[in-house]
């Protein structure tokens, strides 16, 4: 009987961790939705892309599109592990119109650079993005300035910032 009680209690600790989790990611993926208009007044979104099984496979697509753009070509399985790696870590943005992605943005919030005039060993913290893209049928309708307005309201204030 001590057995089982012991097992219970070890599963409700369990699911109280895994609901502090989920709490914890939909209080960052709410919090990360704003709204826009683009440049013909249709409502665009920008928000973390989420886990679902639809966001995640049309983020794949994109992602698999830019690196093939860039020449960057991967893997199939290269490109699924890194957006799974964006999306868990809450790095890549999405950018929706309807509700469909239709663009993405990876940011890393704070990547250490070495910068010209300080010395060779000295590293500064800076947020970065990594990169950026719009599917083809959506651009000319300032999207990406859409993604740089957000990067810029996300960005820390205390970021050493050097133009």
């Amino acid at each position: 009987m001590l057995s089982n009680l012991f097992r219970i209690n070890q599963r409700n600790k369990e699911l109280e961790d895994i609901k502090s989790e989920y709490d914890i990611n939909m209080y960052k993926f709410n919090r990360s939705i704003q709204h826009f208009k683009d440049k013909q007044g249709v409502d665009v979104e920008v928000k973390l892309v989420d886990r679902s099984p639809l966001h995640k496979g049309i983020a794949y697509y994109h992602y698999l599109k830019y690196k093939k753009l860039a020449k960057e070509f991967k893997d199939e399985k290269d490109i699924i592990a890194s957006v799974d790696d964006f999306i868990l870590k809450h790095k890549m943005y999405g950018l929706y119109v309807d509700d469909l992605l239709v663009g993405f943005m990876v940011i890393q919030k704070s990547r250490s650079f070495n910068i010209d005039g300080l010395s060779e060993n000295e590293k500064v913290p800076t947020f970065y993005i990594q990169e950026i893209y719009i599917d083809n049928n959506y651009r000319k309708r300032d999207l990406a300035k859409i993604f740089i307005e957000y990067a810029i309201m996300i960005c820390p204030t205390k970021k050493n910032i050097y133009l």
